[in-house]
Formats: structure tokens, C-alpha cells, sequence
């Protein structure tokens, strides 16, 4: 296994297609479209590095292990911000999200800025994109670029691993027989409610008097039940199964497919207007009602969202089994690739949007903090003849390098004035890790504080810019980041704040602030329904 770091280079024999100079400036000339490779882009949100298994995880992850074994496996991978949206921007500009302008979920992505499917477009590239988050639709902007953007979402904000390959198949069956194309495909299994579909989960009976209407699982997901109203006020009851108790199991969301009927609920016998979707019971209320406005006899679709409540053990050991669920759905979307000649001749890049806390910090998601519980990702870069398989790379690197780095391998030139750097020197043995740094931030009002952070030379340093506290950690004595040294080591807070500063009054991107959007009620619940409150 090739592996360098700081001070240690290997040669890499690689017959390099054509790069751009380091900074992604311009370099040699595009070759033909015809000959080009592939880009296929995998990106799983909400995972972890340390919980796969090229990562030291006992985790079974063999495809994202093969992966790893057939590329550049970079351990030292950070994003820029813990947060789906704007990291996603970060890596398709190559900026960073005060650069780029997109800092909080359902913010609009500004058009202004150039991305990695429209420079490929421009190319000669066909673009196509599947993803599974609301928080990515086409509405806010990510669709910029893309031929074929499957990110369309109506009434759920999220969609399984499997609905992603159903639509992805459906499409290489159908369209997808472009070449060169690049393709983005994004999963979110191990995103919160942590819900792993292979699970027997409590079954809750829906009862109107003695009828048995449905039987809806606590797996975290959305069920139809059909019911008849026929008076202006209906009663429905939620039976337990024997042994789980109403603090086990939280009702989510009840919608309804007619605005005339409107539901309310019962907490301690008293009823609660919700409109059309419950604000979240942490207990399961024992009866909700239905409200019908019309007065005459109607036919109501219920969309009935129910889940767990996990202690911190069984919510660890839950995102566990959706990081080899992703794994396994991983797998199956390679052979399908496979099956459509497509993966082969392909440039292959494996990554996370954020990590997720699990207790760490005292957090259990992602949005508040830049410690590397939420900021430490996996990047791993496939490219058979110019990136020697088994290698790692142990110099910190950051999502803005990865579109410089990509068009370096698919021999593609531009004039754009990028942030991150191409690291196809370190593929080819010939770069120096010395003085990299990545850059972190979070934004209000998504994240309850505005940070700052840079990693450099083994060492982080996180500053809040409310009340101005910093915080400075030996990253390779104290991986956890648990020992602030920021009062024992004055000189080096100093330098790591200047170089912060620094780099932060530095200009790229347009220079545009993305505009917020107007979110209805249904698209609050939507976002506090995959663990973002608003």
C-alpha cells in the first residue's frame, strides 16, 4: 500500500491524461469528448469516516472498501461546513459557503456561481443527478448544470437508498447511455431518524371504535392510511402492542391528502390544532381527530409518519446498521453501473457531506459544531491508470479540492479562479503536503452560533465569533479534541488566528448571498422531519 504524508513523497507510476496547473487555472488543452472518461460522484450524507471499514471501523462496508483499495483513500478529509446544502455547494464551486453565498438549508443556491455540471456540460459532458434530500431539490438551486436532475420532492423531504437506485436504474435503462457523463448519486440513509429498513419494528394499530383501520410501524417512515369521515368530527384511537409503552414510540406527522380535513390531537384529553402535520410527540398521543370541513362524507388518505424514541446506545447502534445498509445499496447501484458500461471507463470519487455527532460534544447531529466528529469525511478517488490503487494520503485536504482535483484527472481546462487546489501532484508523487490547511464555518440561524476553524500542521483551531472564545486542539495527541490547549499555547492560537483571518478575507466565488425562501408550515415540518429545527 503506497502511503505518504507531510514529508514523505512516493512516485506513483500514472500515464496522465493532461492536468491543469495546481491551482486550477488553466493547463493543457481538453481532449476530445469522445475519449474522455466518466465522472461518477458518490455522496453519502451524514457519514462518519471512522465508522467504515478502510476508515478502522468494524463496520462491514465492503464496497466503499473496495473502493478504497482500488484508488487514493484520503484520511484526513474535511468539509467545509456541517450542513447538507452548503457543503454540497462547497464541493461543486470549489468554495467555501461565505464564498459561494449558500449558508443554511432551503437557502438558494445562487446562480451566479459556476459549477462542476456546468463546466463538464460545457464540455461536452452529459449531466445527471439522483438525490435523496429536499434540502438538495431542484427548488433551491442544486439542479444548476444537470441535463437530468432526479431531486424533485412534493411531500417528503427524503428518500430511501433504494428509491434512489430505482430511479437511477430506471434511468441508465432508459437515458442513460451518454458518453462522456457525469453522474452525482446521493444517499442519506445514515441521516437521522436512523431507521434501518431490514429491522422488525412496533406495529400500531389505528382504530375508529372497534374497526382495525391499519397496522403502521414505528420505522421512522411515511405510510398511507385510508379512512372515511363522515361526520365533522371523527375519533381515532392509536393502540400499542403489548409491552411498548407511549413513551417508546413518538408520532412524527399525520397529514392529510384534503385541505378540508385538518387534524388535531389529544394530550391529556385535551385536543391540539395542528393544521395538516403533527408538530412531533415525543409520546404517542392516544387519539387524534379529524376535522371535516365539507360536513358531508369523505374518503381521506392519512400520511402517517411514526418512529422510536432511541436511547444514546440504540441510536448509535441503529446509524451503525444504516452505514452497512448505504454500504450494501452502494453495491447494488456499482452493478447496475456496471451492467450499463458505465463504470469502467470512469473517474470515481466517494464522499460525505458531514459527519454526525452521536453524542460526541454533546451533540447527536451535525449543524452546531466544527469539531471532527461532524467535520472529518471520507474521500476516496478511483481512477484506473492515473491514481495507483491502495494509496493514502494523510495530508488534510478539504471538499474545495475535490473539483480541481477531478477535472485535473478527466484532462479538462478552464480559466476559473478556484479556492481549493488540485491534488494530482499527490497522485503522481510529485506535490508537497507542507502547509495545507482546510477551512471550517457555521451560520446562523441554521447553526445556534457563528464559528470559524482551520486545520493546519496536526492542529485545529475553532474560533466563536460571538464573544470572540477560541479553542485549539492537538489533533494527533487528542483526535477527540477533548483538551482545549487555547490558554497553554498562546503563540500558536496566534498564528493559527492570523492564518484564519487570512484566508477568510480572501475573494472567490461571485459574491452573492443566496436569498432565503418563503417555507410554508409543510416545509418546516419537512425539514424537522429529517432532524433540522426552523
Amino acid at each position: 500500500m503506497a502511503r505518504w504524508g507531510v514529508g514523505a513523497l512516493i512516485l506513483l507510476p500514472v500515464a496522465l491524461a493532461g492536468c491543469s496547473d495546481p491551482g486550477g487555472d488553466g493547463g493543457t488543452a481538453t481532449e476530445s469528448a469522445s475519449t474522455q472518461r466518466n465522472l461518477i460522484m458518490i455522496a453519502v450524507d451524514t457519514l462518519r469516516a471512522d465508522h467504515l471499514g478502510c476508515y478502522g471501523s468494524d463496520i462491514p462496508t465492503p464496497h466503499i472498501d473496495a473502493l478504497a483499495a482500488a484508488g487514493a483513500r484520503f484520511s484526513a478529509a474535511r468539509t467545509h461546513i456541517p450542513l447538507t446544502g452548503p457543503s454540497h455547494a462547497s464541493l461543486f464551486t470549489s468554495s467555501l459557503p461565505s464564498d459561494h453565498g449558500c449558508t443554511v438549508n432551503s437557502q438558494s443556491f445562487p446562480e451566479a456561481n459556476h459549477t462542476l455540471a456546468e463546466i463538464l456540460s460545457e464540455q461536452g459532458w452529459a449531466t445527471a443527478a439522483f438525490v435523496s434530500l429536499g434540502v438538495l431539490s431542484d427548488r433551491f438551486g442544486f439542479a444548476q448544470g444537470f441535463d437530468t436532475y432526479g431531486g424533485t420532492f412534493i411531500r417528503r423531504w427524503w428518500k430511501s437508498s433504494e428509491e434512489v437506485n430505482a430511479r437511477l436504474s430506471k434511468w441508465l435503462r432508459i437515458e442513460g447511455r451518454g458518453s462522456p457523463l457525469f453522474l452525482f448519486v446521493h444517499y442519506s440513509d445514515p441521516h437521522s431518524p436512523y431507521a434501518p429498513p431490514s429491522r422488525e419494528y412496533p406495529k400500531i394499530e389505528i382504530r375508529h371504535g372497534e374497526a382495525v383501520l391499519a397496522n403502521v410501524p414505528a420505522d421512522s417512515r411515511d405510510h398511507d392510511v385510508t379512512v372515511e369521515v363522515s361526520s365533522l368530527r371523527e375519533d381515532f384511537e392509536f393502540v400499542l402492542p403489548e409491552g411498548v409503552s407511549r413513551s417508546e414510540v413518538g408520532c412524527w406527522m399525520i397529514r392529510t391528502d384534503d385541505r378540508r380535513v385538518t387534524v388535531k390531537f389529544a394530550e391529556e384529553d385535551e385536543f391540539i390544532q395542528s393544521n395538516r402535520g403533527a408538530p412531533g410527540f415525543k409520546n404517542l398521543p392516544r387519539v387524534f381527530r379529524l376535522i371535516n370541513l365539507e360536513k358531508s362524507t369523505k374518503k381521506v388518505t392519512l400520511h402517517v409518519t411514526l418512529r422510536e424514541q432511541l436511547n444514546p446506545e440504540t441510536l448509535i447502534a441503529r446509524y451503525r446498521e444504516e452505514v452497512a445498509y448505504v454500504d450494501s445499496q452502494i453495491g447494488l447501484a456499482i452493478e447496475a453501473l456496471q451492467a450499463a458500461d458505465l463504470w469502467e471507463n470512469s473517474v470515481v470519487v466517494f464522499t460525505a457531506d458531514h459527519g454526525e455527532g452521536l453524542g460526541e460534544h454533546d451533540l447527536v447531529g451535525h449543524v452546531d459544531q466544527l469539531y471532527d466528529s461532524v467535520l472529518h469525511v471520507p474521500l476516496i478517488v478511483v481512477a484506473p491508470g492515473l491514481v495507483q490503487p491502495g494509496t493514502v494520503i494523510d495530508a488534510a485536504t478539504g471538499h474545495i479540492d475535490v473539483l480541481p482535483t477531478v477535472l485535473d484527472l478527466l484532462g479538462v481546462s478552464v480559466t476559473d479562479r478556484f479556492r481549493g487546489v488540485s491534488r494530482m501532484p499527490w497522485f503522481e508523487g510529485t506535490g508537497s503536503a507542507s502547509g495545507t490547511l482546510v477551512l471550517g464555518e457555521t451560520h446562523k440561524p441554521e447553526a445556534k452560533t457563528n464559528q470559524r476553524s482551520v486545520v493546519q500542521g496536526g492542529f485545529k483551531y475553532i474560533l466563536h465569533q460571538a464573544d470572540g472564545s477560541e479553542e485549539l486542539y492537538d489533533l494527533t495527541r487528542d483526535p477527540r479534541e477533548e483538551c482545549n490547549l487555547a490558554s497553554e499555547m498562546p503563540q500558536k492560537v496566534t498564528l493559527l488566528s492570523d492564518l484564519l483571518l487570512s484566508e477568510f478575507e480572501r475573494e472567490f466565488g461571485p459574491g452573492v448571498v443566496g436569498e432565503g425562501q418563503d417555507l410554508s408550515e409543510e416545509d418546516k415540518v419537512n425539514l424537522q422531519g429529517i432532524g433540522y429545527a426552523r
